[in-house]
């Protein structure tokens, strides 16, 4: 099962929708502004209240729930502006209890000392089982400037690797992820641009 987290990219999120035809797809829309009746044809879209980075804990917690009433063992979790994925690759890689990045190559950042999950990630039921499929909020008092995360990648990296599950940098990223205008992160994502 693959979850596509999204806000007001309707191109892009069709585009890859497109690109993932025949997989079973649940897109969480982050309160967008346009009719998603074209990219209902290509998965399950559910659109929420729009909550920004400071309630982005939200959009996993409803993907957890939804994970957790499934049979499915596989979970693929990426956001709605990647293109060229390579879906069958990473099934081919992927090693039983761990979680696979899709788009991380580099090195952990300040706040872990280690291996480190983003949002983007190949998992099975055992890894999300390990965290009771339960996120936990995000407290408001993280946000004291403009450039901090959701906190999301964070939390999930230090509650894996809590639980002694594996988190596989890959060698070469197994999506493409552009340097387009960042929804979550503009002003930094100007400041930092992504490396791609």
């Amino acid at each position: 099962m693959i979850f596509i987290t999204s806000y007001n990219r309707p191109k892009m999120l069709l585009s890859l929708l497109k690109e993932l035809e025949g997989e079973r797809i649940t897109v969480i829309d982050d309160g967008s502004e346009y009719n998603p009746e074209e990219h209902t044809e290509y998965c399950t879209y559910i659109r929420t209240p729009h909550r920004g980075k400071f309630g982005f804990w939200m959009q996993w917690e409803l993907m957890f729930a939804i994970a957790n009433q499934r049979d499915d063992n596989e979970f693929v979790f990426m956001p709605d502006d990647i293109t060229e994925i390579e879906i069958d690759k990473m099934r081919a890689d992927y090693e039983a209890g761990t979680c696979l990045n899709i788009l991380i190559v580099g090195g952990a950042p300040a706040w872990f000392d280690g291996t480190y999950v983003d949002c983007g990630f190949m998992c099975d039921r055992s890894v999300l089982k390990a965290l009771d499929f339960e996120i936990k909020p995000i407290l408001p008092k993280r946000f004291t400037k403009d450039y901090i995360s959701s906190g999301v990648g964070e939390q999930l990296s230090r509650r894996f690797g809590n639980k002694g599950i594996k988190m596989i940098t890959p060698y070469r990223p197994y999506a493409h992820h552009g340097a387009h205008e960042s929804k979550m992160h503009p002003i930094e994502r100007k400041r930092n641009p992504l490396i791609c």
